[in-house]
C-alpha cells in the first residue's frame, strides 16, 4: 500500500464512495530529506548528523534510539 497517496478505511464519510469504502488523504506533518547538521571545531569538523531521512505522518509516533553521541538530540531540535 502506497501511504504517501492515500489510504482506504472503512466508514469514514470522506472521499469517494467504493463498494463501501472511503479515500482518506493522509497527509505528512513533518518531511526531513537528507539532514545534515556539522559542528566546526578549532581542529576538525564533527559530523553529527550526515545525511537522515524520514517523515511523520497523522497519527504517527517516531521514536528515535541510538548509542550516546550518535546524533539524536540534534535531530529532535
Amino acid at each position: 500500500m502506497n501511504r504517501s497517496k492515500s489510504l482506504i478505511l472503512s466508514g469514514l464519510l470522506r472521499g469517494k464512495k467504493s463498494q463501501g469504502r472511503k479515500r482518506v488523504m493522509i497527509m505528512n506533518l513533518l518531511k526531513i530529506n537528507d539532514l545534515k547538521c556539522h559542528y566546526l571545531t578549532d581542529v576538525d569538523t564533527i559530523k553529527a548528523v550526515d545525511g537522515i531521512s524520514f517523515e511523520i505522518k497523522e497519527g504517527e509516533i517516531l521514536g528515535i534510539v541510538g548509542e550516546s553521541g550518535s546524533g539524536k538530540t540534534t535531530v529532535a531540535s
